[in-house]
């Protein structure tokens, strides 16, 4: 059995490519996590555990404390999106061995803390739930894309079908701008969603971060732009792709044509493109909080009746040095810690 990290392409590539195809493989690629690391989220890096049985393979982005707060320290973070460890082939026995040997190299790193966002796509090992404090952070909708389009809409509500024949008669997706000028759309709609919102930063995405995230090969991104007749954009979403599904990574929408239900036109529009790229799976995912009345869930909701539980983890390594590190931010900031690695919002 060998642990190791790993942080070079060529050699995440390799173990990338000898995965099976699963919902949301893309989440897993080098090039998505080049994305992030653009956007000043972290070093991509990923653990690789080899057995006689198969293998275990975790991507995570790793980050050094504030200096102001500790020095020499860092901690890890699955990305935006969905992740956790991918298990191919391994016995208990292998999980169990992966747990111990994955501490030690994460105190090895000098890692004190780690957070996960666990894809609702791939079962928790039951070997791998003591590891981590679980719980679910919302729930999220997929849209199956194994029989027609005609099948995807029969899936929709009453009022959602209504729309959507209302809305074509009104949008089209229009294909011809020219990449820079679809992305500064997409970002104009986008930025004014979320002051809107009044989103979090979190949410808030680096120039950067979208030329990356638009450096992906075509078969695993799509930029989609909703029009009027007279070209005006409307809406517009990021799809992340892999070779069986289709994941609603950033979308958002003009509220002055909201009567238009162009938010419907573009998740549905998407699901026949994805159909006839002979997709599996539409992940739309989920809404803004974990509440049964959250807007965008309820939204979501509407277009099919799969819903899916999204789990989160938290893990402590050095308890000592956490709670040091804690009470310094705190002093600093006058806030009272909300999320687990809080201490990077200086």
């Amino acid at each position: 059995m060998i642990i190791k990290l790993v942080s070079k392409e060529n050699e995440w590539n390799r173990i990338y490519e000898s995965m099976p195809e699963f919902i949301g493989k893309i989440y897993y690629s080098f090039n998505y996590f080049e994305a992030l690391r653009a956007n000043n989220e972290g070093t991509p890096s990923a653990v690789y555990f080899k057995t006689e049985n198969g293998f275990i393979f975790y991507p995570f982005l790793i980050k050094n404390i504030p200096n102001l707060l500790a020095q020499g320290y860092a901690d890890i973070e699955s990305p935006y999106g969905y992740g956790g460890p991918v298990i191919i082939g391994c016995d208990e026995k292998d999980i169990l061995q992966y747990r111990q040997e994955y501490v030690n190299l994460m105190r090895e790193q000098r890692v004190i803390a780690e957070f996960v966002r666990f894809s609702p796509f791939l079962p928790i090992n039951e070997a791998l739930k003591g590891a981590y404090e679980l719980s679910i952070n919302r729930k999220t909708v997929c849209i199956q894309l194994n029989d027609s389009f005609a099948e995807v809409i029969k899936g929709c509500t009453g009022a959602r079908k209504r729309n959507y024949k209302r809305a074509c008669r009104d949008l089209y997706l229009e294909t011809n701008f020219e990449i820079n000028q679809a992305k500064n759309i997409f970002k104009n709609l986008y930025t004014k969603n979320m002051n809107r919102l009044e989103a979090d930063n979190y949410y808030y995405f680096s120039d950067n971060y979208f030329d990356k995230l638009l450096e992906l090969h075509a078969e695993n991104i799509s930029l989609n732009i909703v029009c009027t007749h007279d070209r005006t954009p409307v809406a517009a979403g990021i799809f992340l792709k892999d070779s069986v599904s289709v994941h609603y990574h950033l979308g958002a929408s003009d509220l002055a044509y909201k009567e238009m239900q162009p938010a419907s036109f573009l998740i549905l529009n998407t699901a026949k493109e994805a159909i006839g790229e002979q997709k599996k799976a539409f992940h739309l995912g989920g809404g803004l909080s974990k509440e049964c009345d959250d807007k965008l869930f309820r939204f979501k909701r509407r277009f099919s009746d799969q819903v899916l539980n999204f789990y989160i983890g938290k893990k402590v390594y050095d308890i000592d040095k956490y709670n040091q590190i804690s009470k310094n931010w705190q002093k600093i900031t006058g806030k009272i810690p909300e999320i687990h690695l809080h201490y990077h919002n200086l």
